[in-house]
């Protein structure tokens, strides 16, 4: 990982003001829309709640990660499905934006994208609109989440999570000599990890929110969840699915939600949860939640609570009784 050539606190701060004055696109991963409140929320807590430009097309196609990983397509395949992408952009946006573990890690592999943050902040306009900053929703809500606290309306202190950070994420091998988002979080926050380590953003955030992450053996393990491990070796998914949740119901304090960055490990962990596999071992099942929801709820956003309550497969409700007005 390349050594910062000035203090974090500062690189940071720079980061935050030159994100300010950026145009973000808010790219949809094919899982995410089966939950249109992972994208509503990001917008309302861009757009509404932080005042910035985000933008998001229907026109937009899959990132084609999936189709390459069955072997339906290569590296040029990646390269051209996010070069029809970025075409899409009316705004001049600077910025991708995606909920997406698997876009994220795809996008990153097309090479159309920047992700070491001194040579998009401090380069030229045009090299900025050729190849966009991509940082993840996480990144992007870790950016502001302090400022974000005085603006909460439902308090969330009683509430209690497990966290599922999802290997797509975790696993970005590309990003070890770049001085990328988690790099330079875990400088900024002075947190002792470096690349490919487990970042923090899900228990600074609850932290803050005064909600309870509870920590269990198993919480790095993938979901199972992965479209070809699905497609090919259902047996296999479901099988990590079960010691995923194994380890989720030997903790002696029950969590409220399983809180995810991923829409594709809330897809299969809600899907597994229901299947007779898992659900004659443990008929209770977990609520799931990816924080854009959680946050943009929290922050008192009616359509992202109806999109909440409507298309999760795992009832909300027991979760929702919880956050209560401040």
């Amino acid at each position: 990982m390349q050594q910062l050539d000035k203090d974090p606190l500062a690189l940071f701060d720079n980061l935050k003001t030159w994100l300010s004055n950026q145009n973000m696109y808010v790219f949809s991963g094919c899982a995410e829309e089966k939950y249109p409140g992972i994208k509503r929320g990001l917008k309302f807590i861009g757009n509404t709640i932080l005042k910035q430009n985000l933008y998001s097309y229907e026109q937009q196609s899959c990132c084609s990660g999936p189709l390459t990983k069955m072997g339906f397509g290569d590296q040029y395949s990646l390269s051209m499905y996010t070069q029809e992408n970025l075409s899409l952009r009316e705004h001049n946006e600077t910025v991708m934006l995606t909920s997406c573990n698997g876009c994220y890690s795809y996008m990153i592999k097309s090479n159309k994208m920047i992700t070491d943050i001194p040579s998009v902040i401090y380069a030229s306009e045009t090299e900025n609109y050729n190849r966009p900053l991509l940082l993840h929703a996480i990144e992007y809500i870790s950016t502001w989440f302090r400022s974000l606290f005085p603006l909460i309306k439902y308090s969330l202190e009683k509430v209690k999570f497990v966290t599922q950070y999802g290997c797509h994420y975790i696993n970005q091998y590309e990003l070890s000599k770049e001085l990328s988002f988690r790099n330079l979080y875990a400088q900024y926050r002075n947190l002792k990890w470096y690349y490919n380590s487990i970042p923090r953003y899900l228990e600074d955030i609850t932290k803050i929110l005064r909600s309870k992450i509870i920590d269990y053996p198993e919480y790095i393990l993938c979901c199972g969840g992965s479209t070809p491990q699905r497609q090919i070796n259902e047996d296999n998914a479901i099988s990590i699915a079960m010691k995923k949740f194994s380890s989720i119901h030997s903790l002696k304090e029950k969590p409220d939600a399983i809180l995810t960055i991923c829409p594709l490990c809330m897809f299969w962990m809600e899907d597994s949860q229901l299947l007779p596999e898992v659900k004659n071992t443990y008929p209770d099942p977990i609520p799931i939640i990816h924080i854009n929801e959680l946050l943009a709820i929290a922050l008192g956003d009616e359509e992202t609570l109806s999109h909440a309550q409507t298309t999760h497969k795992i009832s909300l409700k027991p979760l929702l009784e919880k956050i209560v007005i401040k």
